[in-house]
């Protein structure tokens, strides 16, 4: 069994939403809680990841305006959406396998609305 080191907690807070600076409980019940090599090396990867997706993010922005590029159709949305979704499960994974909830996927556009009445 072993442990996430301290910047491994800080970045499994941030990315599943949880604001800066973290609550010491939530980092340090993190910090200490055993984990098999296998989730360590699974929660690593799934971090590289969702680093690429982010990136691809990014570069996919100026190819925004393309519609075809020699005899290549291309569907930003589509192509947006997809990266998202699987990002957006692969943070899912993260979640549970830390047995944490996600507090913001910022994956997932999601509007909040609040009722008064």
């Amino acid at each position: 069994m072993a442990q996430f080191v301290q910047e491994d907690c800080e970045e499994i807070l941030r990315l599943l939403g949880y604001t800066v600076p973290y609550d010491r409980l939530i980092r340090d019940n993190l910090q200490n809680t055993e984990f098999t090599e296998t989730v360590i090396d699974r929660a690593l990867e799934i971090f590289k990841l969702l680093k690429d997706v982010d990136q691809q993010l990014v570069d996919l922005l100026p190819d925004s305006m393309a519609v075809v590029v020699g005899e290549l159709k291309l569907s930003y949305p589509q192509h947006k959406r997809l990266l998202k979704d699987q990002a957006s499960e692969w943070l899912a994974e993260l979640a549970n396998l830390v047995g944490m909830p996600i507090r913001n996927d910022k994956y997932r556009s999601s509007v909040g609305t609040v009722s008064y009445w």
